[in-house]
């Protein structure tokens, strides 16, 4: 893109430069019968031309590069958002790992019932609150969002279909 930026930037100034010299010889050819001599100010028209052609190439150089800025911030959004995913899996992971095996009678890989699922689900969720960043548990959506994302991810057998946490309304499944 910058090639064509360039290219086009250069046709522009040659064809600016060839125009000011056909223009300069249709006004100096009558002048020219009555002097012999012509005087053509190449410098000041270069030096004109130039400073023309380097105004285009910086505001073209100028918008090129804001446009680049701007593709920034949305992939650094795209990883940031992308690595605090990983790191809320890999809480819950834990959490609900931590639970099971900090609840007696839970197994892991078994259904677990209102009795047991309760527990395990009270134990991983004050484990991921306890243990997560600030930030993310922040990012989660708190203490309630973490225990529903943790419900979703426990093996409840069908006497827990609603399980009653802390008070809370049953959060069927």
């Amino acid at each position: 893109m910058l090639r064509i930026l360039a290219r086009a930037a250069i046709g522009a100034v040659l064809t600016i430069g060839l125009a000011g010299l056909l223009l300069a010889a249709v006004v100096t050819a009558p002048l020219a019968a009555e002097t012999t001599t012509v005087t053509i100010p190449w410098g000041d028209w270069l030096s004109e031309l130039l400073g023309i052609a380097g105004s285009i190439i910086v505001t073209l150089l100028g918008a090129l590069l804001a446009w680049a800025v701007g593709l920034i911030p949305a992939t650094l959004r795209a990883y940031i958002t992308d690595q605090r995913i990983r790191q809320v899996e890999q809480l819950l992971g834990r959490a609900v790992d931590y639970g099971i095996a900090a609840t007696q009678g839970a197994v892991r890989g078994s259904a677990l019932g209102i009795d047991v699922g309760s527990e395990v689900l009270a134990n991983a969720a004050q484990y991921a609150v306890d243990r997560g960043p600030p930030k993310i548990v922040a990012w989660m959506g708190g203490e309630d969002a973490i225990r529903e994302m943790i419900l979703a991810r426990l093996n409840l057998n069908a006497s827990a279909g609603d399980l009653i946490i802390d008070g809370t309304p049953p959060i069927s499944r």
